[in-house]
């Protein structure tokens, strides 16, 4: 069944190559079938909880195939229907003057400076095709949007105008279909949307993105400034718009129970979200990062305290780790305060690079650890480690989910 899957992928990749996307003189797709990736990763799970001292060993295995636009994911625990086929991109551009063009097709709209979490990128949550800790992964590693974008190129000012409509779920349908080889439409065009970007170059060293963006929900104005100086980079990313705190949002988009709604605020009020940061680049190729994040509409310590105590309701408990799920998938912050920092050091060695990063929230001093090593073995082999910790109280954001240590083993090969 595995290489019957395989087979039909790359009969799918060919035929694409067919279409008239691929006319190189006024199209571009981002679609390649050069390169393939066999991802093996182990994972192993070590707990030791320090109220007890219980060793609880766990080791799940899975692999997956993959490319930049094809994703096929099986996982070994659960039987055939695990497998996926997905397009990530696949748009058309047309050329419509030497400083105008059009974009139709599937797009992974990626807008925001920050590093840590991107108030602005207005087109997250709900495509990420496998999910990482690392935000840039994140962004990358997602299904793009069905959409039309127009471009505008002027002096120093560059204009964008964009269009997606929303895809409605349908059963057994390639655009919606879950269970086969659908394409997620409905899941990453889940709502009408449409987005005004101006980015004006203010002077040498300092770039500005002005956003106005409208959904179903309201209306967003965004602002994005990055100011570079030698090495450093200063940058700040902002939104506000009219709209109920994430945690009600999520508690209306799972359809939880109305004890658990009564609990949160649902009244709409004025959210600023915002991410202000530094980053340093050595003369030793080293990245280091320090971001503070801030969402009005999160939850306080007021809010996470309510959180805790309604756990101790086993009816309530699961409908309170979906609400961490759904912030999760959608990419949205769930704390009002969070501190973000990141260290990439490249070239450690010939071939090997690490990566250190960190998310702490500041009210209850709570935190997430991980450090990654990366080693390129060969041109077409990559292997990587890496581990992340919880540190806080039990009543904590990250505390909460247990003193835990995760490694995980992953080896990646292009062929």
């Amino acid at each position: 069944m595995k290489i019957l899957v395989l087979i039909l992928s790359s009969v799918l990749v060919l035929y694409a190559q067919e279409l008239d996307f691929f006319d190189e003189e006024v199209s571009e797709a981002i679609f390649t079938t050069k390169e393939r990736t066999f991802t093996s990763r182990l994972k192993m799970q070590y707990e030791n909880e320090m109220e007890n001292n219980s060793e609880n060993k766990t080791a799940i295995f899975y692999q997956n195939f993959h490319h930049d636009n094809f994703f096929i994911d099986y996982d070994v625990s659960s039987d055939f229907k695990a497998i996926k086929l997905n397009v990530k991109e696949l748009y058309r551009r047309i050329d419509l003057a030497s400083d105008h063009f059009l974009e139709m097709g599937r797009i992974n709209i990626r807008e925001g400076v920050a590093r840590g979490y991107n108030a602005t990128d207005y087109f997250k949550g709900g495509g990420l095709i496998f999910d990482s800790l690392i935000p840039s992964e994140r962004r990358e590693n997602r299904l793009g949007t069905l959409l039309v974008q127009s471009t505008l190129f002027l002096d120093r000012t560059t204009l964008k105008m964009l269009y997606a409509p929303r895809i409605s779920v349908k059963k057994n349908k390639i655009w919606s279909d879950k269970e086969k080889v659908g394409l997620l439409l409905d899941t990453t065009n889940y709502k009408d949307r449409a987005s005004l970007y101006m980015d004006l170059k203010l002077y040498d060293g300092l770039s500005s993105s002005w956003i106005l963006h409208h959904n179903e929900e309201g209306l967003n104005v965004g602002l994005n400034l990055s100011f570079a100086v030698d090495n450093w980079i200063f940058y700040n990313e902002c939104n506000l718009k009219h709209a109920q705190k994430s945690i009600s949002k999520s508690i209306e988009a799972l359809r939880l129970s109305e004890a658990v709604k009564k609990v949160f605020d649902a009244e709409q009020n004025y959210i600023y979200q915002g991410s202000l940061g530094l980053s340093y680049t050595s003369d030793n190729n080293i990245v280091s990062t320090i971001e503070y994040i801030i969402n009005s509409g999160g939850m306080d310590k007021l809010s996470w305290n309510r959180y805790f105590e309604l756990q101790d309701n086993k009816a309530f408990k699961n409908q309170l780790l979906a609400i961490r799920k759904h912030h999760q998938v959608n990419e949205e912050q769930i704390s009002q305060e969070t501190l973000f920092t990141q260290i990439n050091i490249n070239a450690l060695k010939p071939g090997v690079d690490m990566h250190l990063l960190a998310f702490i929230n500041p009210q209850d001093t709570s935190a997430l650890g991980q450090i990654e090593m990366q080693y390129s073995a060969q041109k077409d082999l990559i292997i990587s480690l890496s581990a992340r910790r919880m540190f806080g109280q039990g009543e904590s954001e990250y505390g909460s989910f247990g003193r835990a240590l995760t490694m995980v083993a992953k080896f990646e090969y292009y062929f």
